[in-house]
């Protein structure tokens, strides 16, 4: 097994994910692991006005795996360079503005004679 030192040394002399894979006869995944520890494979840059999902979901408070979901679906539109995904804020909002009407709607179908505490 070859380490680290290995395959900076053939990221340095320009040598590709795809064959290093080959030559040190590791998993693509594993290569691409060990690359991004090495500082090589960076996120891409976000388009303007657009943010990465996981930063999405901890602006608006909710899961990553919710919002990625919704992405995946197409409720929510999305840009993708590579295999990130990058939202507009507002259309977030705007999805989440849409989908309150329908979580009261839900709740006072469960919980008809539903009132506030008392206190």
């Amino acid at each position: 097994m070859y380490g680290l030192e290995k395959v900076r040394e053939l990221l340095e002399q320009g040598v590709g994910l795809d064959e290093i894979s080959v030559r040190l006869q590791l998993s693509r995944r594993w290569c691409r692991r060990l690359a991004r520890r090495l500082g090589y494979c960076d996120t891409p840059e976000p388009p303007e006005g657009h943010v990465s999902v996981p930063k999405a979901a901890k602006l608006f408070g909710m899961s990553e795996q919710r919002l990625s979901g919704v992405v995946q679906v197409g409720e929510i539109p999305c840009v993708r360079k590579g295999r990130t995904r990058f939202v507009r804020p507002s259309d977030i909002e705007r999805w989440m503005e849409s989908h309150k009407h329908k979580a009261r709607v839900r709740i006072k179908r469960l919980l008809p004679n539903h009132s506030k505490p008392s206190r």
